[in-house]
């Protein structure tokens, strides 16, 4: 059998791994430097912030800041080739619907832009998330265990996006010190399957902040508190995707639940109460959610 028709594995084919080659494969789109261009700063960014948090992990497998940034870049033409809207055209057709409908005008060649890049930093964050996993399979085959060193903290509430923070402010964020023996017997009673380095169990957020025991250096400032462009909200694409995907959602639920008959209304508030009831963090949701039903005055739910 020809080594075309082999099944691609870490430990021989380490970089055709990471770099997603069957994308490369499809792809036929040659993008110009202007529309590389255009992302540049969601590449520049992610890559830092990634390279920055697992750095040992790099280290061990022998990949450095310019590596991780030559991989996004391969993954941008992967993305511009293949996913982006002008190469989709049903879902251009169908942002360009939704757009029309929410805004009441159509949209320009900026806002399909705009849309490009929050998808593409979606993207490029599974990418480099795949990147980190078979680096670490691969250190695991170099020294025989995991290459990183790291510390866990417990907390209530949803850690930073920059999880290193937590190493020196972890009491801001109302999160503790846990022993790594502790967080590995938990880990082990974890239902759903999570990839780290944060997970959540039980309501409760544990994440595993890599060590560095290096001198600091060049990459350490450049990668300190980088942000991939300016807007008017100061948030990163990913971010600014996110708050649209959510408030959307929920003006959306808002509507249809306005539009509902009040027996309809009473059902989505009691499973509201019995799913949530228990729960410490939602006493005020709660309490609130029992007297909306109670106006409701619905019998036989």
């Amino acid at each position: 059998m020809s080594s075309l028709h082999t099944r691609i594995n870490h430990k021989n084919d380490f970089e055709l791994c990471y770099l997603r080659h069957q994308y490369l494969k499809r792809v036929k789109h040659n993008p110009t430097k202007e529309e590389l261009d255009r992302y540049i700063k969601i590449v520049t960014s992610f890559s830092a912030r990634t390279f920055s948090v697992y750095y040992n992990l790099f280290l061990v497998v022998g990949l450095d800041l310019e590596d991780i940034l030559n991989i996004s870049q391969i993954h941008l033409v992967s993305f511009l080739g293949l996913f982006a809207l002008e190469r989709t055209p049903d879902k251009l057709s169908e942002f360009k619907r939704n757009f029309r409908s929410h805004n009441s005008i159509k949209c320009t060649k900026e806002d399909i832009l705009d849309k490009n890049k929050a998808n593409f930093t979606c993207f490029l964050k599974q990418r480099l998330e795949d990147v980190v996993r078979v680096c670490r399979q691969k250190a695991k085959n170099i020294k025989g265990l995991v290459a990183e060193e790291y510390t866990v903290f417990r907390g209530n509430k949803k850690p930073p996006a920059d999880i290193e923070d937590l190493l020196l402010n972890h009491k801001k964020y109302e999160y503790n010190h846990i022993a790594t023996a502790l967080f590995k017997s938990i880990k082990k009673r974890m239902t759903s399957k999570q990839d780290g380095p944060v997970y959540v169990h039980d309501n409760i957020w544990y994440v595993c902040v890599p060590i560095r025991k290096n001198k600091l250096e060049l990459t350490d400032f450049i990668c300190n508190n980088v942000s991939p462009y300016d807007n008017l909200h100061n948030m990163t694409p990913e971010e600014t995707f996110e708050k649209n995907e959510t408030e959307e959602t929920i003006e959306n639920k808002i509507q249809e639940f306005n539009g509902s008959s009040n027996k309809q209304k009473a059902k989505i508030i009691k499973n509201f109460i019995e799913i949530n009831g228990k729960k410490q963090d939602f006493k005020e949701e709660i309490s609130i959610a029992k007297k909306l039903l109670e106006n409701l005055n619905v019998r036989n739910i």
